[in-house]
């Protein structure tokens, strides 16, 4: 559950900024982004799975205990690293900020947003 909550967290951010049209190189470039922004996790691949949408997919065994994914947290999308952030969208104002009650409100708004930019698949 964290693994997919990080990974959409950040899909906004990553998928605002990709150029490809096509899912594996998008795929490709956030695994890529994620690295290149301090994230370590084992071989995996990101895939858009028919019945459950986008999900990441372990190419080698994982092991019980196996650490999946290290995410630093100022690139984790919440309510404090947006606070904190000189990129912060014009429409998080203060304000609304300080109306979301918690941090997966203020997810669910930046998250429908880009969705409904098409951004984020």
């Amino acid at each position: 559950m964290l693994l997919r909550v990080v990974l959409e967290v950040v899909c906004a951010a990553v998928f605002a900024a990709a150029t490809a049209n096509d899912s594996s190189d998008r795929n490709a470039d956030f695994l890529a982004w994620l690295a290149a922004n301090g994230a370590t996790h084992p071989p995996v691949i990101l895939k858009d799975f028919e019945d459950y949408g986008k999900g990441v997919l372990a190419v080698q065994p994982v092991k019980h205990g196996d650490m999946l994914m290290d995410v630093p947290a100022d690139i984790i999308l919440s309510r404090g690293t947006l606070v904190a952030s000189a990129h912060r969208p014009a429409y998080l104002t203060s304000e609304l900020l300080s109306q979301l009650q918690n941090d997966e409100d203020v997810l669910a708004v930046v998250l429908a947003r880009e969705k409904l930019l098409g951004m984020c698949p």
